[in-house]
């Protein structure tokens, strides 16, 4: 009974302080990024997203409030639709949480664990996180029916802080934000006869500088790219089988790069080059053409994220020892001493050894 009135009043606090709530994540993340706290300040986060779209949703329901949310991301879009409709909603749910809490807690599992129990104990916890995060994603392959995956695996905040915060903060009583509601001069909205539904007025929209001045840069602002009226499950398109292919292997890769390191060594040259062969090939075939359907603009942002992962091989070894490494230590020497470039070379130094180290840090997994 205390702990259901610890909670409620902990929600309440987050949905009334959304704002400073956000910028305290954000100070503390950036304050904490070679720390095992930055995985439990995800954890947090994740939870806050939780209830303020908990509350923006009952919010939305009352539709009183004069301030407009936009439009949620497309990727939130897409995965709410599998949460509801796909072809396994409950497993499309609740794999995509877990993938999204192992992806945030890996990096404190790997170092627990090596720290109490020592290395060998360290690659079989390595290995099991990728073997799990691999079983998640063919289940949300199947789940969306073929289709590809895509980062985050989990619905975010679709809107600034600032924004909800200001949404959530409108009286549901129209009289209490003050003046006489049936009096239409001494109100901003009003209330169509037919669904009840409640508008903004002209006077409103102009005069409080969201139409730019004007009713015509208003309805401007609300017109949509054909990305916004898609339907979520038009936001992407089926893989056919060379890309469906290219999609296993992206999931597969991990998992034979740190059964390569268990084999060969993680200094040795064989686990990356067969690390960088395989992820070559599920380039090579995700980028396949697809005659029936153009690329999306969610696949083609994913495949760009993907493309930058191949710089994770520079901080790979044997590759980083022999070639990043020294090169990195001259630039370091160089610049410690120097103005403002001392700042960037120290959280570079600190973060050095991290990825030197620890696994996941360099993983691209």
């Amino acid at each position: 009974m205390v702990l259901s009135k610890l909670v409620a009043l902990y929600q309440e606090f987050i949905i009334h302080n959304a704002t400073q709530v956000s910028s305290i994540e954000s100070g503390i993340r950036t304050l904490t990024y070679i720390l095992p706290v930055y995985s439990l300040l995800n954890l947090l986060g994740l939870y806050h997203d939780y209830i303020l779209g908990r509350a923006v949703a009952r919010a939305a329901q009352a539709n009183l409030s004069g301030v407009t949310l936009p439009d949620p991301p497309a990727i939130n879009k897409y995965h709410q639709y599998f949460f509801r409709y796909g072809r396994s909603p409950d497993l499309y749910r609740y794999l995509s949480l877990l993938l999204t809490l192992l992806q945030f807690t890996e990096n404190l599992c790997e170092m627990s664990v090596r720290k109490r129990w020592g290395d060998q104990a360290r690659w079989r916890i390595v290995t099991a996180v990728e073997v799990a995060k691999a079983m998640c994603r063919m289940g949300l392959v199947y789940g969306s029916s073929g289709r590809m995956l895509f980062s985050p695996s989990y619905p975010e905040r679709g809107a600034e802080p600032e924004t909800v915060a200001q949404f959530l903060s409108v009286p549901k009583d129209p009289s209490a934000a003050g003046g006489n509601p049936s009096d239409p001069k001494a109100s901003t909205r009003w209330q169509g006869k037919a669904g009840g539904t409640h508008y903004d007025s002209v006077a409103a929209i102009v005069g409080d500088g969201r139409g730019g001045g004007s009713v015509a840069n208003y309805l401007m602002s609300k017109v949509k790219d054909p990305q916004a009226v898609l339907k979520p499950s038009e936001l992407v398109p089926r893989m056919g089988s060379r890309r469906l292919w290219g999609e296993y292997l992206f999931i597969l890769r991990p998992i034979i790069y740190v059964l390569a390191i268990r084999k060969w060594g993680r200094r040795t040259w064989t686990p990356w080059f067969l690390s960088l062969l395989v992820e070559a090939i599920s380039r090579v075939l995700s980028t396949t053409p697809t005659p029936s359907a153009a690329r999306s603009q969610l696949e083609t942002t994913e495949l760009t994220r993907r493309l930058w992962l191949f710089l994770y091989y520079l901080l790979r070894s044997p590759f980083y020892e022999r070639y990043t490494k020294p090169r990195l230590d001259r630039f370091i020497a160089r610049t410690e001493k120097k103005p403002l470039l001392s700042l960037f070379t120290g959280i570079l130094k600190d973060y050095q050894p991290l990825w030197e180290s620890v696994y996941f840090y360099t993983s691209a997994s």
